[in-house]
Order: structure tokens, then C-alpha cells, then sequence
């Protein structure tokens, strides 16, 4: 048997070994490895001046904070691969921003670059009621 025959046995036994592992890892304690288990995601409800309030008098009252999306769901922690969206959130829930020319821009606290896409707006459903 050749030399190079010996060395490469080894190598295929290390290779096995490590594919046997699995392909995850974690990140914050969240798994993002295949299989993950992300935790559970959160509802981001679509604006409705009925559940948050007229935006002309409530919005100081809402803060705006950072969610996650991965997959079309929504976390409130970052996850490897995931994109920063910026919704509001108050004492009901998260939701998004009103979504209407003469909203744009008020206010100032929102970050401009993780503003929510048609997709987003899309994804958002209406708060049920009891």
C-alpha cells in the first residue's frame, strides 16, 4: 500500500467524525444550526388607529424598537442571516408604522434604514379582537 493511501485514512476518519457533530452551532444561546430552535417569534400586527391610536396624537407614546425577520418571522432577538426591522411597540403589542405618504418622515426617531417593506407591511396581519 502507498504512503499517500495511509495518510489519507486518517483524514476520511477525522472528516466522519466532525459530519457526525452536525451542522449547528449557537449564537446567544439560540441554535442556528440545522434543525434550530429559534425561540418563538413574535406577532407584529399591521397599524390600525382603532388598537393603537390616531398617530397625529399616540405616537410619542409608541417606542420604536428593533425585531428581527428570518423566514418571514418576525424575532426580538438578532439572529445569524436575519434583517433588522424597525417596528413600534406599546403595552398591546408590536405593530407596524402607519403606512401612509403623510406619515413619512414625522418621526424622528425612527431609523430610516431598517424602515419596513411592502413585504413586511404584507406579513402584518389586523389585531384580533376578543
Amino acid at each position: 500500500m502507498r504512503w499517500s493511501s495511509l495518510l489519507a485514512l486518517p483524514l476520511y476518519a477525522g472528516l466522519i467524525a466532525v459530519s457526525a457533530c452536525g451542522p449547528g452551532y449557537t449564537n446567544g444561546g439560540v441554535d442556528v444550526g440545522v434543525g434550530a430552535n429559534l425561540g418563538p417569534g413574535v406577532d407584529v400586527w399591521s397599524y390600525s388607529s382603532d388598537d393603537f391610536g390616531d398617530w397625529h396624537a399616540n405616537y410619542r407614546s409608541w417606542a420604536p424598537t428593533t425585531v428581527y425577520e428570518l423566514n418571514g418571522t418576525y424575532y426580538n432577538h438578532n439572529i445569524h442571516g436575519s434583517r433588522a426591522v424597525q417596528v413600534y411597540h406599546n403595552s398591546t403589542g408590536y405593530f407596524m408604522p402607519p403606512h401612509d405618504q403623510s406619515w413619512a418622515g414625522t418621526d424622528k426617531r425612527f431609523k430610516t434604514n431598517r424602515t419596513p417593506t411592502e413585504a413586511d407591511y404584507g406579513r402584518a396581519r389586523p389585531r384580533p379582537h376578543p
